[in-house]
């Protein structure tokens, strides 16, 4: 209406605890749901697994997770994707003096740091089978043998892993240990997209801008627009992206859309796309959504438009959410093909 943009969603039940989680911003629906999720998973010592794509903020919850369980040790965050096996090793487990190569000193590992707390390991479906045999004996026995060493330690870690990976297809292909799954999902956190919590992008934008130094400048209708209306394959980190790109070429001023904005949205929907013929990412949950709609380039001819137009009775925002483009952008065809919307809407009931 003019320019203000209303967004309509579900209203969740407020969470039994009002403390927030930083760096999850919203009120959302999903995140309410993910909210009570951790605060009833919190207080366990059971592992957690953490699933979803990548910008969701998995290790913002397992952050969180730690700081409402109670343990006193610390929270240790390992990756353990782009590492060499044997560099992994020794940081997970650890390593005597002279187990290797250039061990010129000992080395206790994360494992062992971590006792009293939590240890978070990032991108699991990327650590090799050889380790998460070790892991697994780890878990089970609570006990860890540095490498070279002939003893074994007792530890007290809880350990949380999250993955983008659907790791029951790894399973059944035989490159992830169904033992180890069994161990690590003891409760499973499933992370939401952006585009699933549209009604938090208001928010996150604000507080983005915020980091930025950008708090005060207004955005642009247009700009919201196309914000609330993009799928975010990237979530948060490319929500990020495009107002960073945006702060910069508005100089200073309002917030508008732009050809580097329109650009990286684009390059954003060539990613979507591509998402759309690979296998699924992460594991496929009972409540699990639809997956994304694939995207298309931004162009249409005026037949597939009339199309559009027809089967949805000329509503320019139903016609502009299936072709995955701004309300602003049908328009724009509708002019440069000549078309008069009056043509496909339906007529207005008659009185009797």
């Amino acid at each position: 209406m003019g320019d203000t943009l209303f967004v309509f969603a579900e209203a969740p039940e407020p969470p039994n605890d009002e403390q927030p989680m930083e760096g999850l911003v919203g009120r959302s629906a999903a995140l309410t749901r993910l909210h009570r999720d951790l605060e009833r998973a919190a207080r366990y010592v059971q592992s957690v697994l953490i699933l979803g794509e990548t910008g969701t903020g998995k290790e913002v919850v397992a952050r969180a997770l730690h700081e409402r369980s109670g343990r006193t040790g610390p929270f240790i965050a390992l990756n353990c994707g782009g590492i060499a096996e044997s560099v992994l090793d020794s940081e997970l487990f650890g390593h005597v003096r002279g187990a290797f190569t250039g061990a010129a000193s000992s080395r206790d590992g994360l494992l062992r740091e971590a006792h009293g707390g939590t240890l978070f390991l990032d991108e699991l479906g990327e650590m090799p089978p050889m380790l998460q045999v070790k892991l697994l004996r780890v878990l089970e026995t609570r006990r860890v043998r540095a490498l070279g060493g002939t003893q074994e330690v007792p530890i007290d870690v809880r350990v949380l892993a999250a993955t983008h990976r659907d790791l029951v297809s790894q399973v059944n292909e035989d490159t992830f240990r169904a033992d180890l799954y069994a161990r690590l999902v003891q409760w499973r956190l499933l992370m939401p997209p952006l585009r699933e919590r549209r009604e938090d992008i208001a928010p996150i934008a604000l507080h983005l801008l915020g980091r930025m130094k950008a708090e005060s400048r207004p955005i642009d209708v247009s700009l919201a627009e196309a914000l609330l209306l993009h799928d975010w394959p990237l979530n948060v980190r490319g929500l990020l992206n495009v107002l960073s790109i945006a702060v910069i070429a508005s100089d200073g001023g309002p917030l508008k859309w732009g050809g580097q904005v329109e650009q990286e949205l684009k390059a954003e929907q060539r990613m979507l796309a591509a998402r759309a013929s690979a296998p699924p990412a992460v594991e496929e949950a009972s409540s699990q959504p639809p997956a994304p709609r694939p995207a298309r380039a931004i162009d249409s001819t005026p037949q597939e438009l009339e199309t559009h137009l027809r089967a949805h009775q000329g509503k320019v925002a139903e016609v502009a959410r299936h072709l995955g483009c701004s309300r602003q952008q049908v328009y724009r065809w509708i002019e440069d093909f000549g078309l008069e919307l009056d043509h496909y809407r339906a007529p207005p009931p008659r009185l009797s």
